[in-house]
């Protein structure tokens, strides 16, 4: 009974040990077996070792007799003609050529900065005139509504969008609920 309670209770190790065994027998088994992995052949094969009936025999390929050779790479050191040394004159213009595209860069680069900044310095001054119209707008509209109102005290202001805005809110969250208000 020891030994069945110990399998019982070991149930994980008995697994393991059982699947060591099989695999053990596993290969074992393939080795005897003189390794033919080949599949079975299910036509009716009356020819031993050719192809069942219904088969075709594999066509073999005739094999090309010339292979084209890869291309060697020709070193130019190695050429029959000379390669051509550029002489001092030539390299002289082309240093001179290079300056030139060199300089045309540079011009270049600076115009387009320059464009930059005067679009930028448009931009900001558009901007400014703006915001002066507006305020000059937002002054006219006080003295316009401080007009109608009658005369302002001295430290008195007059509520903005925001105050007013939040004024009714709070009236509306303070007040009376809506189902004591009559509906209009």
């Amino acid at each position: 009974m020891n030994i069945v309670e110990f399998l019982t209770q070991n149930i994980f190790v008995v697994i393991i040990i059982i699947g060591f065994l099989l695999s053990l027998l596993g290969k074992n088994k393939k080795q005897q077996g003189g390794g033919d992995n080949r599949m079975p052949d299910f036509g009716s094969g009356n020819r031993p070792g050719g192809p069942a009936q219904g088969q075709r025999q594999p066509q073999q390929r005739p094999h090309p007799q010339h292979r084209p050779q890869p291309q060697q790479h020709v070193d130019p050191r190695q050429q029959d003609f000379p390669m051509e040394i550029p002489v001092p004159e030539e390299l002289a213009r082309r240093a001179e050529r290079a300056e030139e595209e060199a300089r045309q860069q540079l011009e270049e680069a600076e115009e387009e900065r320059r464009r930059v900044e005067q679009q930028r310095r448009a931009r900001e001054e558009q901007r400014r005139r703006q915001e002066a119209q507006r305020l000059e707008e937002e002054e006219a509209r006080n003295r316009t509504v401080a007009a109608s109102k009658g005369p302002v005290r001295p430290g008195e202001t007059l509520p903005g969008a925001n105050e007013l805005t939040s004024a009714v809110l709070w009236a509306e969250i303070l007040g009376p609920p809506r189902a004591k208000r009559p509906f209009r």
